[in-house]
């Protein structure tokens, strides 16, 4: 259904009634006598199409103060002005801080008022319909990487599904303002492992050291990876955060304008060399342990972090669970394998839809016991944690 939710923000009450009564049979129409019960409404009801406000309303915020914040809280609504002075004195306020899309000069006629609300109404189709096609593009584009590297390299796919979880949990723990960003770089920071052979990845699952030759071809796969990423619009910052994901955490003193992308980059740092110390047979806390001794590459804070992530993780229940008791969402506290030893899915990942469909058509071949990690179950916030993008990282974020 067309959204023809417009909002009109006036102190003078016989103008606001006035519009309402001429235009309320061709929109649906809201009035809010000052900037302050706007946002109010804003708030509190789905999202106006169209914003009107005057200019001029004494005693509160200005207009143009309005509008600045309908911008930051409801990016998507066309925002209009109503002015009684001289344009010129209003526009360069107006259109620095509220992007203003057409301003009126009041008294405004009712017929010229609705032909720029249509204008409005229109342009804010516009916006949606790119929004929505970006929105998907984007969405797409970050699924077939994904689908792209479970295919091509399982045991990748699996390391970084096991770092996204941790990561997840110490940006959690730790507050991290835009965490969606460094969450979605866990997602993809392998992605660049599709250029190595499958000697150098076997390695690093079982955690038996890499040659001199080796490890040079392993440090080149985050940049690959960042520029894979890079090319989506709008994920520039994430595949920067790829490309710095093995920088030491040093590097932040040593490059003072790049020291917040290192100090970011370094949740994902940490989390590599946990899950690689982890699978080389290292128990979590001396793991946790390991990496607080070496304050020049990983940071002492999300180190310290960490510690308290291993505690809890160490605190949940695990319980044993046949095949067909298997849900999305689950996360195993061992390796599901054949029973001929193939590996399906590795200890430590969050399962997918795609995952439990193949490990349900295997049946009887798969190995039992399998363990999942009760409480990371319950938590699980969506049916496929791998791919649901839009709801394990803020995108409308992103987009505004």
């Amino acid at each position: 259904m067309t959204n023809k939710r417009i909002l009109i923000v006036d102190d003078e009450d016989v103008i606001v009634q006035l519009y309402q009564l001429q235009l309320g049979d061709r929109y649906e129409i809201e009035i809010a006598h000052s900037g302050e019960i706007g946002l109010e409404l804003i708030a509190a009801q789905d999202q106006f199409a169209v914003v009107v406000s005057d200019m001029n309303m004494p005693g509160g915020m200005s207009g143009a103060e309005f509008l600045n914040q309908v911008r930051q809280v409801s990016p998507e609504s066309v925002r209009v002005m109503l002015t009684g002075v001289d344009l010129r004195e209003v526009a360069s306020v107006a259109v620095n801080q509220g992007q203003v899309f057409r301003f009126l000069t009041k008294p405004c006629p009712a017929e010229q008022l609705a032909k720029t609300i249509d204008e409005s109404l229109e342009q804010y189709r516009i916006k949606r319909a790119e929004k929505d096609l970006l929105d998907k593009t984007l969405s797409g584009s970050v699924r077939l990487l994904v689908d792209m590297l479970s295919i091509s390299s399982p045991l990748a796919f699996g390391r970084a599904a096991r770092v996204r979880r941790t990561v997840e949990g110490l940006c959690g723990l730790s507050g991290v303002s835009s965490s969606w960003e460094i969450v979605l770089a866990a997602m993809l920071c392998e992605v660049g492992c599709i250029s190595l052979n499958e000697e150098i990845l076997q390695k690093l699952h079982y955690g038996e050291p890499l040659t001199a030759h080796e490890q040079l071809e392993f440090a080149r796969h985050p940049e690959l990876g960042s520029k894979l990423v890079s090319r989506i619009p709008r994920l520039e910052n994430i595949g920067r955060l790829i490309a710095a994901q093995l920088r030491p955490f040093s590097d932040a003193m040593d490059y003072p304008d790049e020291a917040e992308l290192i100090q970011r980059a370094n949740y994902l740092h940490v989390s590599l060399e946990y899950d690689r110390l982890l699978q080389a047979g290292i128990s979590p806390l001396r793991a946790a342990a390991t990496i607080r001794l070496a304050p020049r590459k990983f940071s002492p804070t999300i180190a310290g972090v960490l510690s308290k992530h291993v505690e809890q993780q160490l605190a949940m229940e695990v319980e044993e669970v046949s095949v067909s008791a298997l849900r999305p969402g689950m996360v195993t506290d061992c390796n599901i394998e054949t029973r001929d030893g193939t590996v399906v899915v590795t200890k430590g990942q969050q399962l997918t839809e795609l995952q439990v469909s193949q490990i349900r058509r295997l049946g009887s071949q798969i190995r039992q016991p399998i363990f999942v990690n009760v409480q990371a179950a319950k938590d699980a916030m969506v049916p496929d944690a791998r791919l649901d993008i839009t709801e394990s990282v803020e995108l409308s974020s992103a987009l505004a």
